[in-house]
């Protein structure tokens, strides 16, 4: 939770009990996704063809068929079971809304690069210590705006203004603000982080890793 959330989630002011809470509930959604996709729902998951540099995986919505996922098949043949397991949770995140807020997962920052399918049990035990360290990394600096895709960037500027100005405070000013802004205020920290795909995908993968 530490690297994820920033060490001072269990701190008593931070509220940790709701954001355990909120953590439950948001994993539930994704699962009630991923679940289906085996059985019922297994023509939602698509193989496309690609170079294997173009995307791992992603999330379209249709008119007709709601929310559809695509994975790469260069990119499934070429990478290891871990790594496929981070994509679909990404993915699905991707796909089922976040509840009462109408909006659904962004990618404001990845994690980690591939995990190849010759990975030892070394190389997967560093590629998850990667997604640690890149966590810890981004509590302390903050996301980096100019790496955002621009709809990214807008639902994440949005996103901290919604959280600021619902505590009485003015909106925010510039990148800079806000970088201080994600680094000094836990709640906000930890609502953006619950909004980013790659943080569930590589929260939850640390409880299912190979041992």
């Amino acid at each position: 939770m530490g690297a994820t959330f920033g060490q001072d989630w269990a701190d008593s002011d931070n509220d940790p009990s709701g954001l355990i809470a909120s953590l439950q509930e948001r994993l539930t959604e994704v699962d009630k996704v991923l679940g289906p996709l085996e059985n019922s729902e297994s023509w939602r998951l698509q193989l496309v063809e690609g170079d294997g540099d173009d995307f791992n995986g992603m999330t379209l919505k249709t008119p007709a068929q709601g929310k559809m996922i695509w994975l790469n098949k260069t990119y499934l043949e070429s990478s290891h079971s871990v790594g496929i397991a981070k994509t679909m949770v990404h993915e699905s995140s991707h796909a089922v809304p976040v509840r009462g807020a109408g909006s659904y997962t962004r990618d404001f920052w990845y994690m980690s690069s591939l995990l190849a399918n010759t990975a030892s049990s070394e190389d997967v035990e560093d590629y998850m210590e990667i997604h640690v360290n890149r966590s810890k990394l981004i509590n302390a600096q903050a996301p980096v705006e100019e790496g955002m895709t621009p709809s990214d960037r807008i639902e994440y500027q949005n996103l901290m203004d919604k959280m600021l100005t619902a505590g009485q405070l003015p909106k925010s000013i510039d990148a800079k603000e806000r970088s201080e802004i994600f680094v000094e205020d836990p709640a906000v920290r930890q609502s953006i982080v619950l909004r980013n795909a790659d943080s569930l995908a590589a929260f939850a993968l640390q409880f299912h890793r190979p041992r």
